[in-house]
């Protein structure tokens, strides 16, 4: 169900508070109770009871009406959300550790109608809280990640652009170069991962692999690039944990089989969900391989220095977590690859036969580099 329909029920279930309140006088016997208090404090007491009411109606209204305006993170839709989370959130709390109304339900209809209220409160507080969070999420910027790339193999496919299209979502399109676009696997063992400016010896260590598409895209009237990466995978149970929610991007857990000597390399990845497999096997060379859309190793060098900003895919279909990569060295290697398996690639329902064909891959070792987050993009 999208978010805006859930906000618009959520406008709905006000006005069902609303006419489930104007029943509280009557079941509770609230005149009568008032009778003995001065004028004033029952006067009081029914303004109080009627503003609440025009409250929950402007609750409502305004969430049913700009339910859109939340759904895409407007400031002022932030604020309206933030106040309503505090709101139902006090709200639910006093119906449960406050008010006890055990004398009043008298029948099953009360009790009913009780609990139902407070499921609907537990549902409002989870919705703006919700709303509030996945905000907050968009605006917030991750602190620079700090370590090294002790080894990343590039791994490039030349992709007809037409096929890549419809993989690519809004805004995203494909970065061709001489008439194809570029898609492929980034294989990566970070070292040292911390925070920056925290210590070495607090870093942590993983594998890690990329599925990434170069792209370009349009954005405040500029032309923008850099890649979309549809899956990641990592050794690191960390970071699949916290990865689309404190570091940016989906991570899916993965096995990884390293062998590799200074020239040689051998690297086998299969997620633990069983969705991705990937297989290389290579060695150093000296020059790029004839037939790929990369002429010289600058060229190659210049093209994916370029795609430093990448966006990852969450759990929000529509909202992409942003992350680039700073490095202080650049340098790239060409490879010799004598064997190349990935199962993305291999997926005829994404990529019909000739397609899709392996152009190159290049080598980048023992890079000191930040990992800078860039907030979320949505389509």
């Amino acid at each position: 169900m999208k978010l805006t329909t859930l906000l618009q029920f959520a406008g709905l279930l006000h006005i069902g508070l609303v006419w489930a309140g104007a029943t509280m006088p009557r079941t509770v016997r609230l005149a009568e109770h008032l009778k003995p208090l001065p004028e004033f404090i029952r006067r009081l007491v029914w303004v109080y009871y009627v503003f609440v009411g025009l409250t929950l109606i402007g609750f409502g209204a305004l969430t049913f009406l700009f339910a859109p305006q939340i759904a895409a993170g407007e400031p002022l839709a932030m604020a309206l959300c933030c106040i309503m989370a505090l709101f139902w959130t006090i709200r639910f709390a006093v119906a449960l550790f406050v008010f006890d109304v055990r004398p009043y339900l008298t029948n099953g209809l009360y009790r009913i109608g009780y609990h139902a209220t407070n499921l609907v409160f537990a549902f409002l507080v989870a919705l703006y809280g919700w709303v509030v969070w996945r905000m907050v999420r968009m605006k917030i910027q991750l602190p620079r990640v700090r370590g090294l790339i002790d080894r990343r193999l590039l791994l490039n496919f030349r992709v007809k652009p037409e096929v890549l299209e419809p993989i690519l979502p809004r805004p995203f399109r494909p970065k061709q170069v001489d008439g194809f676009g570029i898609a492929g696997i980034c294989l990566i063992r970070l070292n040292d991962m911390r925070i920056r400016f925290a210590p070495q010896m607090l870093g942590v260590n993983s594998e890690n692999a990329a599925h990434r598409i170069a792209v370009e895209w349009d954005q405040d009237g500029i032309r923008r690039e850099g890649v979309f990466i549809p899956r990641r995978g990592t050794s690191s149970a960390l970071q699949a944990r916290i990865g689309g929610r404190i570091f940016p991007g989906l991570h899916h857990l993965a096995e990884f089989q390293v062998q590799e000597s200074d020239s040689a390399f051998c690297v086998e990845m299969n997620s633990r969900d069983g969705e991705t497999h990937v297989l290389v096997e290579a060695t150093c060379a000296d020059a790029v391989p004839e037939g790929s859309v990369f002429r010289t190793v600058d060229e190659a060098s210049d093209f994916f220095r370029n795609g430093a900003l990448g966006y990852s895919v969450t759990a929000d279909a529509k909202i992409f977590d942003g992350l680039e990569l700073k490095t202080f060295r650049w340098e790239m290697q060409p490879l010799r690859v004598t064997r190349v398996e990935s199962s993305f690639f291999a997926d005829r329902n994404l990529f019909p036969p000739g397609s899709a064909q392996f152009d190159s891959a290049f080598l980048m070792r023992r890079v000191e580099h930040e990992w800078i987050g860039r907030g979320t993009l949505e389509t």
